[in-house]
């Protein structure tokens, strides 16, 4: 492939079409190869809908991307509390009006105890 800086001058630059024979590169199948120049000869990347897991290495290990709050049955969040999508996973957390008795802290949100629903304050008057 041409990658010459001048278009009137084709052939001064060249590169090696790496990324159409996979044999030739160690990009993951979720990532895009890209050919450039330079001791490297190519780039990977993951895909949209994907992340990279090793972003050292960028583009050889891609995940999906998956929204572990759009489905209850992804996620092990209490009923009560809000799940909050992560790169990488999701956490909990408990509604204000309770406390969290989560077995293990590192994941919140899984047990909430509602401890008082919340209360509507009127102006009440008093009369004779």
């Amino acid at each position: 492939m041409d990658k010459s800086p001048d278009p009137s001058r084709p052939g001064r630059v060249c590169v090696e079409r790496i990324c159409i024979d996979p044999s030739k590169h160690d990009c993951h199948v979720a990532a895009i190869c890209t050919e450039v120049t330079g001791p490297e000869r190519y780039r990977c990347s993951c895909r949209n809908g994907y992340i990279d897991i090793n972003p050292s290495k960028p583009g050889r290990e891609c995940k999906e991307s998956v929204n572990e709050c759009l489905d209850p049955s992804l996620n092990d969040c209490d009923p009560t509390a809000t799940c909050h999508d992560l790169k990488e996973g999701y956490t909990c957390t408990c509604p204000a009006n309770s406390k969290d008795l989560s077995p293990d802290k590192q994941k919140p949100g899984r047990k909430c105890y509602i401890v008082s629903p919340p209360t509507i304050f009127m102006n009440a008057g008093i009369f004779p």
